[in-house]
């Protein structure tokens, strides 16, 4: 079997300027796209500096009024907001958060807290999640 290259330099009924122009669809452009793949790997940011971030933009407050497990994301627990907004718990976090707390993120900030119905108070970061992650 011979790759595509023989086969463009060895055709006689191409020009050459279709010849220019399938060197660059299957070389330049692969060849791009390897080396962007490189560059961000070696000084793009990280996985956990990208969750972060992303994490960091998110807010939310309401009670919880139901908890369940996502079936279409991987099983992971999840609670359904007064406000119909989802929130999805990580392992760590699953015994704190119950039906009828109260939960608040506010944008820029990297911390939940979670009140309550009967006073009390926990505050669960995201950076404690990382920190785990980091470990393994």
């Amino acid at each position: 079997m011979e790759n595509i290259f023989g086969w463009i330099r060895r055709n006689p009924s191409i020009t050459k300027t279709e010849k220019i122009i399938l060197y660059f669809c299957f070389g330049a452009v692969p060849v791009s796209l390897f080396g962007l793949a490189l560059w961000s790997n070696f000084f793009g940011p990280t996985g956990t500096e990208t969750f972060l971030k992303e994490r960091s933009g998110e807010s939310f407050a309401g009670k919880v009024d139901s908890l369940y497990n996502d079936t279409r994301n991987h099983n992971e627990r999840t609670a359904l907001l007064s406000d119909k907004s989802k929130f999805e718990l990580f392992p760590e976090w699953v015994s704190i958060i119950s039906r009828g707390d109260s939960i608040l993120k506010r944008k820029g900030s990297l911390i939940i807290e979670v009140y309550k119905p009967h006073k009390q108070r926990f505050f669960l970061n995201y950076n404690e999640v990382v920190k785990d992650w980091n470990k393994r």
